[in-house]
């Protein structure tokens, strides 16, 4: 009787001491997976959560869902892996294994004016060691300006280049912005002599034998030594950089604001969209059009008549490693929470299916709504418009920086 009184007790006891101790578990960063069952009919502009679609990865709540707290102004990469695997998975895969270059311009500025007192700076930075690795820049500001200034990044289309956005710099450097822009790899100065076939042929490149990431990745990493860059000019506001850009440039932007809490505020036009998602529902072959000869070379390469659903989630996942798992739409957007964010998108893209984009939107929202910050994430579906930004878009983002 004893026996038994003593193991009953001791069972107890045991049952106490787990429950004090999941109730002690520190606070820390709240993960959401959404779980592929999901409905992704939900109306994009009013999703709504069904307890058992969410998924909590971690017992601890903190106040800011997907969001890491520990990267601050210091370079992100190699920080915070094991609060968010979703975070380390696209470290890894825009670094691929290079170390940071230190902050420097390898050529010395050239100043001239363009426009009502405003000067314009073209200059270089390096990245890597490789041919690519030089990032022509250009940065328009007005000259007679004082003080540190808040600073927007524009980003350019595929097959542009940073003069294509050179109007928009203006406009908002005449309004008190400092205003940046890059050639994206094999864009621009960067381009190779046979011109945009140079970057089809880099695409192929990186599908066959690699290491280049030259779609997304290898910019996201010019990107982030961009804001080192940035960081280092004492006429440069560093809590106040903005970034945003046009298709190739919107998910330039989208998938930098994840990965980098510098980046204070984000405003990709008609680039965000859920891969996966269009793999999943046959929808995959606008965007897949516009870079049509690497999913060529993969068919090819795969024995296969044609590009199907296959070629192109192969593709995906070798070009940008763990995207479809770990950094597309659903998984990416909420770590930009709580820092400001307009999705700018039209209602008629095939490249960035408005209907795609409900899932995204849903754990997006969830993560805004976990900070208290749910006004931060904003939507702009423009009405009638396909892969197109028309002046309406770029207002809308320009409001939304102000």
């Amino acid at each position: 009787s004893t026996n038994i009184s003593m193991d009953f007790m001791l069972k107890m006891l045991l049952v106490i001491l787990t429950v004090a101790a999941c109730i002690v578990v520190p606070v820390g960063c709240v993960q959401f997976r959404r779980r592929r069952r999901y409905s992704r009919d939900v109306k994009m502009l009013d999703p709504t959560l069904e307890n058992d679609d969410i998924e909590l990865q971690m017992h601890n709540e903190g106040t800011e869902a997907s969001h890491c707290p520990n990267r601050g102004s210091a370079h992100p990469l190699g920080e915070c892996k094991s609060q968010d695997p979703r975070l380390a998975v696209l470290m890894s895969a825009v670094a691929r294994g290079r170390d940071r270059m230190p902050v420097q311009s390898e050529n010395p500025k050239v100043s001239h004016l363009v426009d009502q007192g405003l000067v314009r700076e073209d200059l270089h930075f390096r990245t890597d060691n490789g041919p690519q690795g030089r990032v022509p820049m250009t940065i328009i500001h007005n000259s007679s300006t004082k003080g540190r200034f808040p600073v927007i990044i524009v980003l350019h289309a595929t097959g542009q280049a940073k003069e294509s956005v050179l109007d928009k710099m203006i406009i908002q450097a005449k309004r008190g912005y400092m205003t940046v822009a890059i050639d994206c790899r094999y864009h621009g100065l960067r381009s190779l002599p046979d011109g945009l076939a140079g970057y089809q042929s880099a695409l192929v490149q990186a599908w066959r034998v690699g290491p280049e990431r030259p779609f997304l990745l290898d910019n996201v990493w010019d990107l982030i030594h961009l804001l080192d860059y940035l960081e280092t000019r004492d006429d440069v506001d560093p809590t106040r950089l903005g970034v945003t850009g046009i298709s190739l440039g919107g998910m330039h932007s989208w998938l930098l604001g994840a990965l980098d809490t510098r980046v204070a505020v984000a405003a990709p036009m008609i680039g965000v969209q859920d891969f996966g998602w269009a793999v999943e529902h046959d929808r995959w072959h606008a965007r897949v059009a516009s870079i049509q000869p690497v999913f060529d070379a993969a068919a090819q390469d795969l024995g296969k008549n044609a590009v199907d659903a296959e070629v192109v989630h192969l593709v995906w996942e070798k070009i940008m490693p763990g995207l479809l798992s770990d950094y597309d739409a659903p998984h990416s957007l909420p770590l930009l929470a709580p820092r400001p964010l307009l999705i700018v998108n039209g209602e008629n893209d095939p490249r960035c299916w408005v209907e795609g984009l409900s899932g995204a939107l849903v754990e997006a929202k969830r993560a805004y709504a976990a900070t208290d910050k749910a006004h931060h994430l904003r939507v702009h579906i423009e009405p009638g418009v396909g892969h197109e930004p028309p002046p309406r878009m770029f207002q809308a983002v320009w409001d939304f920086m102000d």
